[in-house]
């Protein structure tokens, strides 16, 4: 599973990021290291999840795995939603090259 989630997530986002940048383009890239508690806690922090958190979050009872964590989820979920409103307002995320670990 993680040589899987290296190869196919984060080894071909490091590579599309670096072809940007080589190309005079800018990207910043982010891993969703969040992960569900108690029963749901075997599912980690799965593909998909931080489409729920990059968006704000605000509706946390249509997103199950939320509630296993509720504070950390929000928290999580702020970070997330404030560097989107960052980098559509500034063009910025408010990070360098390297990746921004949320969770």
């Amino acid at each position: 599973e993680d040589y899987l989630t290296d190869w196919i997530y984060r080894r071909a986002t490091a590579s599309n990021a670096e072809a940007q940048r080589e190309g005079g383009g800018r990207a910043w890239t982010y891993e969703f290291a969040w992960e569900p508690q108690g029963d749901h806690a075997w599912l980690g922090a799965a593909h998909g999840f931080d489409e729920a958190f990059v968006y704000g979050l605000h509706r946390p009872e249509r997103v199950p795995v939320a509630q296993t964590d509720p504070a950390g989820a929000a928290r999580v979920a702020q970070e997330m939603e404030t560097a989107l409103i960052a980098l559509m307002r500034d063009g910025d995320p408010g990070w360098g090259p390297e990746p921004r670990v949320f969770g």
